[in-house]
C-alpha cells in the first residue's frame, strides 16, 4: 500500500496566524469594507480584491513575494485509493531579502552554528485580498539559488500529519480510555463473549474465531449450562482476542485530538455487520510483564567470613515464576529433604528487568546484621555476570545509618518497579556487600523480593496486551485500508480542522447541491471580457436554489468558444484498463478469489495495473455441522496463528505459533437456522472485492460508472478568494454549456482571480 501524503483543504480560518500583527488583519477588513460600502462588486470588487497585498508568513515573519503564488486545490477523490492528497503550491522563489533570510533562519549561509532550517518543515501562512487561504500549513525548502526556493502544502497538516508517524501499536493510554483496559485475561478461565445483547460487544474479548487448533468446546454440566470441561480449559492457550474496529478509530481519535466523521461506515460491512480485528501476534506490554515475574514472600543469607552475603530464596516461599527465570539449585541432604533454593535468575532473553523489595506493612525492611566495616555502609547490590563470566554491579543502595545490630536500607519499600537494563548479562543475583549477620545459620527477611523481566512475548496465562498486538501499521494506513473497503475517501470540514469527513463519489449523483460555473468560464486569450449572453442560461430553473450563483463573471476571448474546453484528458495517473484491488493475502487465503476489477475502456493505456493490495490478508471459513456441538451449524473465520501436528491416531503431538499478517472479520451472531450460542468472527462474500456481493460491486458502482469512459476537460474560471476558501469538492459542478454536471479534480489559481480548473465528467 502506498500513502504520500494528508489530503487538506483549504477551509477559511477566521483567526490570524500564530506571530502575525491582527493590525494587518484589521486593516484586510477595513479596505474589504471600504469596497463594499462603494457598491463596488463584480469585477469592480474583484480589482479591489487584487489590489490588495499578497502576503506569506514563514514562522510568523512576514515574507516579501515577486509574484503571486499559484496555489493547487487537489480532490480528494480521483486519485489512487490508498492515497489522502494534501493541497500544495507550484514552486514558489523568493527573492534573498534581508525579510526572507530572516524568516527562513539565514539558510542560504554555510557558515551558521544552526543549519536546521535546511532540514524541517516551516510554518506557513497566507493571505490574498484579505481572506485567510490557509493559516496553518508549513513550507518546505526545496534549494537554494538566487532565491529561496519553496513548496507549500497546507489544509488540517497539524492535527492529521501525525497519522503518518504514529502505530497503531501507541495506542496503550487511548485504549484503556475507550475499552476500559489496555488486556484481556487470557487464562483457563476465558469465555467466549455470548449473545443475547441487541448490538454486538464494543469491548475486546474472545469472539469464537479459530487460530488454527480448532474452537474450545463446550459441554453441558450437572445443572444443564454449557461450559468449558476442565480437561479443555488449557486450550485457550490456542485462541486469542479480537477487538472491534471502532473501538480502534475511537482510539485514534483521541490519539490526535480530532473527530472522524461517521465512524460506523468505516467499522461495518456494507450488511451493517462490525468489523473486528483479530490479534494475532503475541507481544508482550507492561500488564503481561508483571504475569512473568519471579517472586519470594521472603529472602534469606548464610553465615560468611568476608562480608559478602549472597541473598537465597527457598522454593516453597517462591510463589510465582511461570517463565522459570529462577534458576533452581537442589543440595542433596542425606539426613533430611533435600534442599531446593533460588540464587540467580536467567534473564538472558530480554533487555530490562523492573526489580522490587517490598514491605508488608509499610515500615522499613529488617536486615538481622550490621557493618563489617564501621567507617563504610552496607550495600545491597544487584550484579549481573556476562557470558565470558564477567560480572559487574547493576544497582545497589546503601544503608541509612546504622542501627544497634540491624540494617536498614529505607523508611519502607527499597525498590519498586526499578527498571535495570541487563542486554549484555546472562544472569542476575542480590547480595549484600560489607555485612556481618548477628549469627544463626539462616537469617530471613521479611519483604516480598520481585524480579519483573520485560519479555518481547507472552506466555500463557497471562493478560493479552491489546494495543501491542494490534497490527503493524500507522494510523494513515489503517484509516486508508477501511476507507478502500468502505469505498470512501477523506476529506476535511471547512468549518473544523479537527475533523476527518469521508465521501463516496454516490454523492456526485445522490446529491441535489450543485455549483454553477457556467458563467465563469473563461478562455486563455488575453482580451477578457465579461460574459453577458444571458440567453444562454437555460437551465436555472432546474438548479438547486443552494447553489452558488456566479453568473456575469464569465470573461470570453475574442472567438468567444465557450463551448470548447482548453483541453481534454482521457487517462488519468496510473489507471490502466484493468485495474485490481485486492488484499495480500497469506497462503492459507491464496486459493479465496478476493480480486475486484474497476474497468475503463480505452485501449490506449496500460492493460493491466494493481491499484491496491491491502495490508491484511483474507480468510478462509469453516462451517460446523456437529448436533453435539454448541457450535453447531454456525461458520467462523479460520485465522492460522497455531500449526497441530497429530499422529495416526488424532493425538496431538506438536503445537507451533507462527505469526500470519493482519485480518479483519465482520461478526455474526447467527447459524444456519438461528441466533448462535457465541458471537463469531467470520469472512463473508461482501468482504471479497470481486463478485457480485463484494465491495467493487456494491461501494464502487459510481466510481466505476465515472471512470469507465473517462473524460476531464480543463477550463479556466473566474473565482473569487471568497470562492477558494469555501471550495467544497463534493458538490457537481454545472455548466450548460455543455449540458452536463462536474467533478472537482483540481483548482489551480493565478493572477487576477483565473483559475484553471480540472473537471471530470460524471
Amino acid at each position: 500500500m502506498r500513502i504520500d501524503s494528508l489530503r487538506a483543504g483549504g477551509a477559511a480560518v477566521r483567526r490570524p496566524a500564530e506571530g502575525v500583527d491582527r493590525r494587518l488583519c484589521r486593516r484586510r477588513r477595513h479596505l474589504a469594507d471600504e469596497c463594499l460600502h462603494a457598491g463596488l462588486r463584480g469585477r469592480t470588487f474583484d480589482k479591489a480584491l487584487d489590489a490588495m497585498t499578497k502576503e506569506l508568513y514563514i514562522n510568523g515573519q512576514l515574507c516579501d513575494l515577486e509574484d503571486t503564488p499559484s496555489l493547487i486545490f487537489q480532490s480528494p477523490v480521483f486519485n489512487d485509493l490508498d492515497v489522502i492528497q494534501s493541497n500544495r503550491s507550484a514552486e514558489i522563489n523568493l527573492p534573498l531579502t534581508p525579510r526572507n533570510r530572516k524568516a527562513f533562519g539565514l539558510i542560504d549561509r554555510i557558515d551558521i552554528l544552526d543549519d536546521s532550517a535546511a532540514y524541517r518543515k516551516h510554518s506557513a501562512a497566507y493571505y490574498l485580498g484579505g481572506f485567510p487561504i490557509f493559516t496553518r500549513g508549513y513550507a518546505m525548502v526545496t534549494d537554494v539559488t538566487d532565491t529561496i526556493n519553496i513548496t507549500l502544502v497546507w489544509g488540517d497538516i497539524d492535527n492529521f500529519q501525525p497519522l503518518f508517524d504514529a502505530s497503531l501499536r501507541d495506542l496503550r493510554e487511548q485504549i484503556i480510555e475507550v475499552a476500559g483496559a489496555d488486556y484481556v485475561e487470557w487464562n483457563e478461565n476465558t469465555e467466549y463473549l455470548k449473545t443475547g445483547a441487541t448490538i454486538p460487544p464494543q469491548v475486546a474479548g474472545f469472539f469464537a474465531v479459530d487460530f488454527g487448533a480448532a474452537l474450545i468446546e463446550y459441554a453441558k454440566d450437572s445443572s444443564g449450562n454449557w461450559a468449558v470441561p476442565a480437561e479443555g480449559r488449557p486450550f485457550w492457550k490456542y485462541t486469542h482476542p479480537s477487538i472491534p474496529v471502532i473501538k480502534v478509530l475511537e482510539a485514534i481519535e483521541r490519539y490526535h485530538g480530532i473527530v472522524i466523521a461517521n465512524k460506523a461506515a468505516l467499522s461495518r460491512a456494507s450488511y451493517g455487520r462490525d468489523f473486528i480485528l483479530p490479534l494475532v501476534s503475541k507481544n508482550a506490554g507492561p500488564d503481561s510483564w508483571y504475569s512473568d515475574r519471579f517472586e519470594a514472600s521472603s529472602g534469606y543469607f548464610t553465615n560468611s567470613d568476608d562480608g559478602y552475603y549472597p541473598l537465597f530464596f527457598d522454593e516453597e516461599n517462591a510463589t510465582w515464576d511461570k517463565r522459570g527465570i529462577g534458576i533452581k539449585v537442589k543440595i542433596d541432604s542425606p539426613a533430611s529433604d533435600d534442599i531446593v533454593f533460588y540464587k540467580e535468575f536467567y534473564i538472558a532473553n530480554t533487555k530490562v528487568v523492573d526489580v522490587s523489595i517490598l514491605s508488608y506493612d509499610g515500615k522499613p525492611i529488617v536486615f538481622n546484621g550490621h557493618r563489617r566495616d564501621a567507617t563504610k555502609p552496607v550495600t545491597l547490590r544487584l550484579a549481573g555476570r556476562k557470558t565470558d563470566d564477567t560480572e559487574q554491579v547493576l544497582l545497589e543502595v546503601s544503608d541509612i545509618g546504622e542501627f544497634g545490630n540491624i540494617t536498614r536500607f529505607s523508611l519502607s519499600d527499597i525498590f519498586d518497579k526499578k527498571e535495570v537494563n541487563v542486554e549484555e548479562y546472562n544472569v542476575v543475583w542480590w547480595s549484600l556487600e560489607n555485612f556481618v549477620t548477628n549469627g544463626g545459620n539462616k537469617t530471613y527477611v521479611s519483604a516480598r523480593f520481585i524480579i519483573t523481566p520485560h519479555f518481547d512475548d507472552i506466555s500463557f496465562p497471562s493478560p493479552f496486551p491489546i494495543a501491542e498486538n494490534l497490527p503493524d501499521m500507522t494510523h494513515a494506513e489503517f484509516l486508508s485500508a477501511l476507507m478502500t473497503m468502505a469505498g470512501l475517501f477523506a476529506y476535511p470540514d471547512s468549518s473544523d480542522n479537527n475533523t476527518i469527513r469521508m465521501m463516496s463519489p454516490d454523492q456526485f449523483y445522490n446529491s441535489t447541491e450543485t455549483i454553477d460555473y457556467d458563467y465563469r468560464i473563461v478562455d486563455s486569450g488575453d482580451d477578457r471580457t465579461p460574459n453577458t449572453q444571458t440567453d444562454r442560461r437555460i437551465v436555472d430553473s432546474h438548479l438547486d436554489a443552494t447553489i452558488q450563483d456566479w453568473s456575469r463573471k464569465v470573461i470570453l476571448n475574442d472567438r468567444g468558444e465557450i463551448w470548447r474546453p482548453e483541453g481534454t484528458e482521457f487517462t488519468m495517473g496510473d489507471y490502466a484498463q484493468t485495474n485490481t484491488l485486492d488484499y495480500d493475502n497469506d497462503e492459507d487465503a491464496e486459493m479465496l478469489n478476493t480480486q475486484g476489477i474497476i474497468s475503463i475502456d480505452n485501449e490506449n493505456i496500460e492493460r493491466e495495473n494493481e491499484l491496491v493490495s491491502l495490508d491484511f490478508s483474507a480468510s478462509t471459513n469453516r462451517f460446523y455441522n456437529n448436533p453435539d456441538s454448541i457450535h453447531d451449524t454456525t461458520t467462523f473465520a479460520v485465522v492460522p496463528c497455531y500449526d497441530v501436528k497429530k499422529d495416526k491416531d488424532g493425538n496431538t503431538t506438536d503445537v507451533t505459533y507462527n505469526e500470519p499478517s493482519a485480518r479483519i472479520l465482520t461478526l455474526t451472531d447467527r447459524t444456519s437456522d438461528g441466533i448462535a450460542h457465541f458471537w463469531y468472527g467470520e469472512f463473508p462474500r461482501t468482504m471479497y472485492f470481486g463478485g457480485s456481493e463484494g465491495i467493487v460491486a456494491q461501494r464502487y458502482a459510481a466510481y466505476q460508472r465515472i471512470l469507465k469512459k473517462f473524460r476531464m476537460i480543463t477550463v479556466y474560471v473566474k473565482l473569487t478568494v471568497a470562492d477558494i476558501c469555501n471550495l467544497d469538492y463534493t458538490r457537481r459542478v454545472y455548466l450548460d454549456v455543455y449540458g452536463c454536471y462536474f467533478a472537482i479534480y483540481s483548482v489551480t489559481t493565478g493572477e487576477d482571480g483565473i483559475c484553471e480548473c480540472k473537471l471530470i465528467k460524471l
